[in-house]
């Protein structure tokens, strides 16, 4: 039996090396990676959700409604003070000057926090920018907020958060991108947003990686789902003058959500067809499935299909 020493070692890891990467292709080199170690380029988890800007989950429309709460596009709500719309480069927020917070928030789990996190924005801030995390009404903060001077060109902004050692993990965490209140009327441009567990400048920051439009509604989904009125039909009976219809959540809801509606029904059951003048109420709700029902002029049993007339709100957010 043959065996190696450490040149011969040396010289088979080298042909298996040349077999997987060619001649000249040599990956080892970070000279290849741009000048970057390989680990660079290893992407971490963002526990942001709705994170790219430029091509967000907006199922209330940019600005709309989730209930009575105001939000710049789903899991993003818009905060007192600012408003928002949607331009070729980014989501624009303009503050009115009116709260020092005025901007977009995202509410997350404790729990899903690590000891030492880094929030990422990216985009243009010709005025300044705070980045913000805190719990309750400020009295937990996750470290300083950090203060960006203005500058219009675009760029990356970077803040070190510390999880506080006090937290149980049942307590909810604002994220706030806030524009400055300094200068009404002047637009902060956001392009991304992350949230990465451990600590990085913006060196060493790795490269945002959309997680795709597919993904990102599927998050959003666990914490809020429209129903427009007149664009889905669900299968449905009636009973007793009573019509129901199913709605499946899927993915399932993070918790049993809360249902608001405004809807009449379009029916087909059985033979009869008609719409009903009677506003929709919740009959129950799970996680993966809501069930609302409306009085309706169809006597006896009878099973077909129902089409929502008016909007549905089902929220699990925070």
């Amino acid at each position: 039996m043959a065996y190696l020493d450490g040149g011969g070692l040396t010289y088979l890891w080298a042909k298996i090396k040349g077999a997987f990467l060619g001649k000249n292709d040599k990956a080892y080199d970070s000279a290849r990676l741009g000048g970057k170690m390989p680990e660079y380029y290893i992407q971490p988890a963002n526990l942001l959700n709705n994170s790219d800007f430029l091509n967000p989950i907006a199922q209330a429309g940019v600005g709309g409604l989730h209930g009575s709460t105001a939000y710049a596009i789903d899991r993003w709500n818009r905060t007192t003070g600012a408003t928002v719309s949607l331009v070729s480069n980014g989501l624009k927020v303009v503050s009115d000057k009116s709260d020092w917070v005025a901007g977009i928030q995202q509410r997350i789990e404790a729990k899903r926090f690590a000891d030492t996190m880094t929030l990422a924005v990216h985009g243009i801030f010709p005025v300044a920018c705070r980045l913000y995390a805190y719990i309750g009404s400020g009295t937990v903060n996750f470290g300083d907020p950090g203060y960006f001077q203005g500058d219009p060109a675009e760029r990356t902004l970077v803040l070190k958060l510390t999880k506080p050692s006090s937290l149980t993990g049942d307590e909810v965490v604002n994220i706030y991108i806030s524009p400055d209140t300094d200068s009404t009327g002047t637009a902060a441009i956001v392009q991304w947003a992350a949230l990465y567990e451990g600590e990085y400048t913006a060196e060493t920051l790795p490269p945002y990686t959309p997680k795709g439009y597919a993904a990102e509604l599927a998050e959003c989904l666990r914490y809020y789902r429209k129903i427009k009125a007149d664009t889905q039909t669900f299968s449905g009976y009636c009973v007793s003058s009573v019509a129901y219809a199913f709605i499946p959540l899927q993915p399932a809801m993070r918790i049993i959500p809360t249902v608001t509606t405004s809807a009449t029904f379009y029916y087909t059951l059985g033979d009869k067809q008609g719409l009903t003048t009677a506003t929709a109420t919740l009959h129950r709700a799970s996680a993966d499935r809501a069930v609302v029902k409306c009085d309706i002029s169809v006597t006896g049993i009878a099973t077909g299909v129902i089409t929502p007339q008016g909007d549905i709100d089902i929220s699990a957010d925070l």
